[in-house]
């Protein structure tokens, strides 16, 4: 009899090792799943904030330009880089004077 019990411990420890190892494997694999979904919904997430950034540099360039044009046609004008109030319509006075 002492024969017979080596070979199924042998198999026991075989079949316990391939059902660890079998487990083992299949958890891995449903993490790996499992985690392309939540990369996916972060990859879409950067391509939106990505697209939001190249929008607001688009916008911030033409509000860099419109300003550029706007100093440029009042440096144009005369008396206007001399004194903020020309042309504004209210008097300036002395101080202590009428």
């Amino acid at each position: 009899m002492p024969f017979l019990i080596l070979p199924m411990v042998f198999w026991v420890v075989i079949l316990v090792g391939g059902f660890s190892l079998a487990s083992r494997l299949v958890r891995a694999y449903e993490q790996r799943n499992a985690g392309g979904a939540d990369s996916q919904a972060l990859r879409d997430r950067v391509v939106r904030l990505e697209e939001t950034i190249e929008s607001m540099n688009a916008q911030l360039n033409r509000l860099a330009e419109a300003q550029q044009f706007t100093t440029r046609l009042l440096e144009g004008r005369p008396g206007v880089a001399d004194s903020p109030r020309a042309g504004s319509g209210i008097a300036e006075t002395e101080p202590g004077g009428h």
